[in-house]
């Protein structure tokens, strides 16, 4: 479990616990869902699920309780958060909209996106409040070991990382819907602008992760040297 405890000042606590084992997305077969919710609105072209089997888009879905809560909150209004994961805790003053930044990629990475819950297990490893070089390792760690895993039972891995930068890629369009959606929805611009944050993370792993794997290898000798 991982606790989110939001404080913008003037207004109540805002908890969200998060399950890791979870799907944040699953739907209220009884629920008239508003418009930007629903699957057919601004549909991923890559997206392989179909309105006969659900509703609504998954990665939006995981975030409506966020949206219902800060809808109305500017992006430069300064929150106080803290994390609880484990034993570990985390606090950080930032902008609301690097806080929703951080909890949006985790809830979405736990929905039924096919596209998204690639990235399940970062968010069973998630760590709030990440910098960019940091994005960049644990996409590229996270994909090693995907490819390691493919090996091992007898599968043909991806070791020159394309397949990555497909994932980002794709990554990158559910993005820009779940932003266009959003301004469907939202009255102020946090939420929207948290969506725009997390692209930008996944685009600048896109451009970045080969040129840093490799300013990486100075550090790998002990590695290289070994015959």
């Amino acid at each position: 479990m991982i606790q989110y405890q939001i404080m913008l000042e003037g207004e109540d606590v805002f908890e969200f616990t998060v399950d890791t084992s979870a799907d944040t997305s699953i739907e209220d077969t009884d629920t008239c869902y508003s418009e930007w919710l629903l699957l057919e609105r601004f549909q991923c072209k890559h997206c392989t699920l179909s309105t006969n089997n659900r509703k609504t888009c998954p990665a939006a879905l995981s975030i409506k309780p966020l949206l219902e809560r800060f809808s109305h909150c500017m992006s430069y209004e300064t929150v106080d958060a803290i994390v609880h994961k484990g034993d570990v805790e985390y606090r950080a003053s930032v902008s609301s909209q690097h806080a929703l930044r951080s909890l949006s990629g985790l809830v979405m990475a736990l929905s039924a996106c096919p596209v998204l819950k690639k990235l399940r297990p970062l968010a069973r490893h998630h760590i709030p409040f990440i910098e960019q070089d940091h994005t960049v390792i644990r996409f590229t760690g996270h994909y090693f070991i995907g490819q390691y895993l493919r090996a091992q039972e007898g599968k043909s891995p991806d070791w020159e990382l394309e397949g990555l930068l497909e994932l980002l890629n794709q990554i990158h369009v559910v993005n820009v819907n779940i932003a266009k959606r959003l301004r469907l929805a939202a009255e102020k611009d946090s939420m929207v602008n948290g969506i725009v944050i997390l692209d930008t993370s996944a685009q600048h792993a896109e451009t970045d992760i080969r040129d840093q794997l490799m300013e990486l290898k100075s550090l790998y000798h002990s590695y290289l040297d070994v015959s």
